[in-house]
């Protein structure tokens, strides 16, 4: 296949013969710039322009009509200046990135998502911004900064789509957003609790392990809170600062698992109902003050 830094391609459209140069000497003009090459091709019934470029070829059909070129005679001529009234049509793969639906631009062409995302993250940063969420082909990639993510080679993508929000605000919807579930999951305690001092554990050890994945997503923002520099030390809920919060849940969680291995499911039940649920409730109160101050 055709080498991605340099691509040529030729263009029928003319009636030159063999041997005719043809009249291309705008388009060298207008073309003679770095990382471009413009070469005439004749050959037989066709004659057209090859211009490569470290994206693709770009195609300049010639003009049916006769006009006068630069030099005086008549004969046929490249549109160029039609062409570059336009967007531009490449014959190789083009990958389009929109950034807020607004065409983006990049200067190298990107091997894999996580170059384009580096190059991405330091274009929005200039403005204050940061990358929320990333789409290829219109699908959307939640996990798109993981590392499973980042390799992935975008020769099979045909467009990247990125919005981006002031980190206040993203910060804000991540918080409001994170609230609803973790109100429920402090619901959901309660109820897992009195299940497990019934007799019938069916069902109990999966709401558990439930519990604990909606649970690991509050590590995970609180996590990104100090990232972002917000200082929880300014935030405490019934007194409790937020350092001895993420303690006390931390040692909640532990003594869950501590009780569940010995399979005292007694222990399991006081542990979800006393410690557990009250810290979900405090980091409740305290990410909402903290979203309300953003």
């Amino acid at each position: 296949g055709p080498s991605p830094s340099r691509v040529g391609a030729r263009v029928a459209g003319g009636s030159a013969g063999a041997g005719e140069a043809g009249h291309f000497e705008p388009a060298r003009k207008l073309l003679s710039r770095p990382a471009i090459v413009l070469r005439d091709q004749d050959s037989g019934s066709h004659s057209g322009v090859s211009i490569g470029t470290p994206w693709g070829s770009l195609k300049i059909p010639h003009s049916k009509s006769k006009s006068p070129a630069p030099n005086g005679n008549w004969g046929e001529r490249p549109l160029l200046l039609q062409e570059l009234a336009r967007p531009l049509l490449f014959t190789g793969t083009m990958l389009q990135i929109f950034i807020n639906d607004v065409p983006g631009r990049i200067e190298t062409p990107p091997q894999t998502w996580g170059d384009l995302l580096v190059s991405l993250d330091e274009q929005v940063a200039g403005n204050g911004l940061l990358l929320t969420s990333a789409r290829f082909d219109g699908v959307e990639e939640p996990s798109f900064r993981d590392a499973a993510v980042t390799a992935r080679r975008l020769s099979d993508v045909n467009r990247v789509d990125v919005e981006t929000a002031a980190p206040a605000a993203f910060l804000r919807q991540c918080l409001e957003e994170a609230i609803g579930p973790l109100q429920q999951a402090a619901d959901a305690t309660i109820a897992l609790s009195a299940r497990y001092r019934g007799s019938d554990l069916t069902g109990c050890h999966e709401g558990l392990t439930a519990l604990a994945t909606e649970l690991r997503g509050l590590t995970s923002l609180v996590a990104m809170l100090g990232v972002l520099q917000i200082d929880l030390g300014a935030f405490s809920s019934e007194g409790v600062a937020a350092a001895d919060q993420l303690e006390r849940f931390a040692a909640a969680l532990d003594s869950v698992v501590a009780a569940q291995e010995s399979q005292d499911w007694l222990t399991v039940a006081d542990v979800l109902e006393y410690d557990l649920e009250p810290a979900i409730r405090r980091w409740v109160a305290l990410l909402t003050a903290v979203a309300e101050r953003l």
